[in-house]
């Protein structure tokens, strides 16, 4: 009920800070990112109902965690609009959607029980799957090994990113760039502990918000040479 309460309480913001940007149009780009919130925020509230009422599926699980996750990353890239930012570069959106499909394949590791179904034990458990480099497609011990795979895909991803921002990227961009860095190292780093360690809460929740502030970070990796449309809104330009 507390989770219940606090999503209640984030929605009223995020419906009244897009209300105020659609009904004040701001600008195409911010009206559309708030629509985009808007949408992803009804599906979110959806998907909560059914992975209660289907005593969460694996589906439903790792949909609820995507939704949430569009929610948070439409409201990051409409504060970096309001603030008239450079756009993210190409290998930046590549890698941010790297992280949201490593959040989805998250999700449905968690929600299929297949957390610690290639074994707890190093190194047969963890980096190895059931000690095999490569467990059969038809085994929760798969679903691990992919998400594992994705992990790989993605910290490898960020750091060509992160590597571009600290070429030819803003202050705030080099900042950014290294946070998304340590995050996704950090991120991995417990994942592996966790599955060691059987699973505790504690050590979910933290392997859960490294995920998310990594998708922040990335998202905040912005390009010095990709500049804004001449139509991008300001809170000064917005009359």
């Amino acid at each position: 009920m507390a989770h219940r309460f606090f999503a209640a309480s984030v929605s009223v913001l995020v419906v009244g800070i897009c209300a105020v940007t659609l009904r004040r149009r701001f600008s195409p780009r911010l009206m559309a990112l708030s629509a985009l919130a808007l949408g992803a925020l009804a599906v979110q509230i959806i998907l909560g109902a059914l992975t209660v009422w289907l005593k969460l599926a694996w589906w439903t699980v790792a949909a609820h965690l995507g939704m949430g996750m569009l929610v948070l990353g439409a409201m990051v890239v409409m504060a970096w609009e309001w603030r008239g930012v450079p756009r993210p570069s190409n290998s930046a959106r590549l890698a941010a959607t790297a992280v949201f499909i490593l959040l989805l394949t998250g999700g449905a590791v968690s929600g299929s029980g297949a957390a610690l179904a290639c074994g707890v034990e190093f190194p047969l458990g963890w980096p190895l799957c059931a000690g095999s480099l490569a467990p059969g497609p038809t085994t929760l011990g798969f679903a691990q090994w992919f998400h594992r795979g994705v992990v790989l895909v993605t910290v490898v991803l960020v750091m060509l990113s992160a590597w571009r921002a600290w070429a030819r990227g803003s202050p705030t961009a080099k900042r950014w760039a290294l946070l998304a860095v340590l995050a996704i190292l950090a991120q991995a780093a417990v994942g592996a502990v966790m599955v060691m360690s059987l699973k505790p809460l504690w050590l979910a929740t933290l392997h859960n918000a490294t995920a998310a502030f990594t998708w922040v970070a990335v998202l905040g990796i912005r390009d010095a040479r990709v500049s804004l449309s001449s139509g991008a809104a300001s809170p000064g330009g917005a009359g």
